[in-house]
């Protein structure tokens, strides 16, 4: 009898030591429920808080617009010189906006950036000729800069026909990075 005893009791010590080394947690324990209990609360409330909208004012956009977005220059003679534009780029949100960096589609393009009155320094194509750094100018919410586009024909003059360059602004709004002014041409003898 007496080992019939230790035979149960070897069978249910195998069976709980088995229990613990599949499941590595002891289902029954009442500290693994607290646990377990504890992170859902916590995931929960972390879920919430971050969900949650704010009550104060709503979240701030940004709101530059270029006018106008495409402009069109017409004719312009391979032998009648630089042609010059003007766009308005205008902050129409509520916080000011930095432009850091402007490129040109290509080389016969210039834009120059004017804020306040004065002039920043003069973007062309990248890779081509100098390149200006640590520039940026912030136009503040409800300001309108002014940005001025040269188109020089002479760059291309085997060109005839319909041209459209870009001008590309790059701001350090998270959702405007870039805003794009447009320059259409029909280039002509």
């Amino acid at each position: 009898m007496v080992r019939r005893r230790d035979r149960r009791t070897d069978r249910r010590r195998k069976r709980r030591q088995s229990q613990h080394v599949t499941t590595g947690i002891a289902l029954g324990d009442p500290k693994v429920w607290g646990l377990l209990t504890a992170l859902v609360v916590v995931g929960i409330a972390a879920h919430l808080i971050t969900d949650t909208p704010q009550a104060s004012s709503s979240p701030s956009t940004a709101s530059l617009t270029v006018s106008p977005a495409t402009k069109s220059l017409g004719e312009v003679s391979v032998t009648g010189g630089r042609v010059s534009t003007e766009f308005a780029v205008s902050n129409e949100g509520d916080q000011p906006i930095t432009i850091h960096d402007m490129e040109t589609s290509c080389m016969c393009t210039e834009a120059t950036l004017v804020v306040d009155g004065v002039a920043g320094p003069t973007f062309g194509m990248r890779g081509h000729g100098p390149w200006p750094t640590e520039w940026a100018e912030a136009i503040p919410a409800g300001a309108t800069a002014t940005l001025r586009v040269d188109y020089d024909p002479a760059a291309h003059p085997d060109l005839r026909g319909p041209v459209t360059r870009v001008v590309r602004l790059y701001t350090d709004a998270a959702d405007l990075p870039h805003l794009d002014a447009k320059l259409e041409i029909d280039q002509t003898d």
